[in-house]
């Protein structure tokens, strides 16, 4: 054979080798990259978990007062054969304090808290907010204030539109739910931390549920921020007084 033909033949078949080897190279960086990535997604999840776990533990405590104090009242309802002392006058009021807030129109927070990711330097809150009205009393004058703290910092978002848009663009108005209530609600939100909105048409029909969906609320992280909060505020007519939602929204930056 000839020796120079085979010393060719032989560095062919490391050059092949060493690509394969190359290319296998390649696809283990490829699969530690996934490696890591499944491992990050795990943390965020967990995180995630923990979060929607705290959310519904919150809820479950409320709801067991709640069914406490209706236990509560029923008793002394059931207890009451003499006439009213001055004990049970009170308990009466109390009685009657709750149904009085039952009937009223209420409005309540549904979010969950996303952890930034290594690389991030913002902290997000995704949800919604709901009004129940039970007792179905007209809402066409319904604006709500939503107030961020600290104020400058945190900024509120979602599908709400400029209320100069709508205007310009009257239109396409059917696929607007929500409007901020002033033309200058950017001042408002930079001063105060307050975000007024309402419905761009709510029929003065009675209804008995309506939700702002898919607001989004972010909080820098890199800022030394370590409380944030957020509320809501109802405002059901023009001369009412304002109705605090039944829950908030307190953040913790570790």
């Amino acid at each position: 054979m000839d020796q120079n033909a085979e010393i060719i033949r032989l560095k062919q078949k490391i050059l092949y080798y060493k690509a394969e080897l190359d290319k296998y190279d390649k696809k283990t960086l490829e699969l530690e990259r996934a490696t890591q990535k499944e491992i990050i997604r795990n943390k965020f999840l967990q995180e995630k978990r923990k979060a929607w776990n705290a959310e519904k533990d919150s809820y479950i405590r409320e709801i067991n007062k709640l069914q406490q104090k209706i236990l509560e009242l029923e008793v002394s309802l059931e207890e009451e054969k003499q006439p009213l002392s001055q004990n049970d006058i009170s308990i009466s009021h109390q009685s009657n304090m709750m149904n009085h807030f039952l009937r009223e129109p209420y409005g309540y927070f549904n979010y969950s808290i996303i952890l930034p990711m290594p690389d991030e330097n913002a902290l997000t809150v995704y949800g919604d907010f709901h009004l129940v009205n039970e007792a179905s009393v007209p809402l066409e004058d319904l604006i709500i204030c939503f107030k961020v703290h600290p104020i400058g910092t945190v900024t509120f978002s979602g599908k709400i539109s400029d209320p100069k848009f709508i205007k310009k663009t009257e239109g396409s108005q059917e696929s607007i739910d929500w409007i901020f209530a002033s033309e200058d609600w950017k001042k408002a939100s930079l001063v105060k931390g307050e975000y007024w909105v309402k419905p761009i048409e709510l029929a003065k029909t009675k209804i008995d549920r309506i939700s702002l969906k898919g607001w989004e609320l972010t909080v820098p992280t890199d800022l030394n921020i370590r409380k944030a909060k957020v509320e809501a505020f109802l405002y059901l007519s023009k001369e009412s007084s304002p109705v605090p939602s039944i829950n908030k929204i307190n953040i913790q930056i570790p």
